[in-house]
Parts: structure tokens; sequence; C-alpha cells
């Protein structure tokens, strides 16, 4: 039996906790507690997994040639803000696979705007018999297997006193870029 293969793969496992508390201080105009807090996560798996046998004479019993590539993203992202006045939390994340990303702010503009920014790389899984000649007296296996996934979970909590103010947001992408192809071509 003749094998080829290639396997990779790329686990991001990523957890951001944030907390802030103010609570209200006497002064001259009074009493005032503000909270403030912010939370920004970047996580990007590039790059893929080829295995090919290209050009070539084989004679064997068997021929196996596999490419086997595993991306995941686990992130896990929270904030917590309590005040006695007024507190403001802002969380950002921005999760890829197959993605050359475009820098935070572009990111959270074209977020915004409902729109993607970078550049596609992808995240595939390729295995190919190109121009070659087989003598195989068994079984032929040409397989791709591509696994890619992200698991994101984001809390923004902001609590403020009684009859005081709060605020809120939450800014997140997600996106995969992959594929599986195998293939016997001109062989």
């Amino acid at each position: 039996l003749m094998t080829v293969s290639a396997n990779r793969a790329g686990v991001i496992n990523a957890t951001k906790t944030g907390m802030a508390e103010a609570n209200a201080g006497h002064s001259i105009i009074g009493s005032f507690g503000l909270a403030l807090g912010g939370s920004i996560a970047n996580n990007v798996i590039q790059g893929g997994t080829t295995a090919e046998l290209l050009d070539s004479d084989v004679t064997a019993g068997g021929l196996s040639v596999k490419a086997i590539n595993a991306a995941e993203i686990n992130a896990d992202n929270s904030l917590m803000l309590e005040a006695g006045s007024a507190s403001v939390g802002v969380m950002m994340a921005f999760n890829s696979i197959g993605w050359d990303e475009a820098g935070l702010l572009n990111d959270a503009l074209y977020t915004l705007l409902g729109e993607f920014s970078g550049t596609l790389t992808r995240s595939d899984a390729i295995a190919s018999v190109e121009s070659t000649t087989l003598d195989i007296s068994g079984d032929i296996e040409v397989l791709a297997d591509n696994r890619a996934s992200i698991n994101a979970n984001l809390s923004n909590q902001s609590d403020a006193g009684t009859g005081q103010g709060s605020a809120g947001l939450v800014l997140a992408t997600n996106r995969v870029a992959s594929a599986a192809s195998a293939q016997i071509d001109n062989s």
C-alpha cells in the first residue's frame, strides 16, 4: 500500500473576561459612580492542507491519498459592569478561518456597515492524483476531509443604580472560508 497524507489541526481556545465596578462617592457636586469597560478579541486561523501525487509512475498493491484539515476557534468573551450611577460597556469580537484580516478598525467599520473586510485566503483540504500513471492491484482511496468551525459566546452586562443609565454594545463577526476537494485527473 502506498500512502500520501497530510494532516493539520489548528485550534484556538480563547477566554476573555472583564469586570468593572464603581460606587458613588460623596463630593461638593453630589455622588456619582461611573463604570466604563471594553473588550476586543480577534482570533484568526489561516492555511490549509494538501496531499498530492503529481507527474509520477506508481505501481503498488493499493493507494491512499488523504488530506485532513481541522480548524477550530472556541471563543468565550464576557464583560460585566456595575455602577451606582452609570455604566457603559463595549465588546467587539472578530473570529475568522480562511481570511486575512484587514485590521481591527476596518473590521469594526465594515461589520457596522454589514460588509466584509480582509482578503480571502481559504483554509481548504485538497487531495489529488494528477498526471500520474497508476498500476494498482488493490483499492484506490483519495480523500479530503475539512472540518472548520467557530463556537463563539459573548456576554455584555451593564448595570446602574435605580433611576440611572447603563448601555452595552456588542459588535461581532464570525466567518469561515473553507472547502474539501478530492480528485483524480489525467491519471
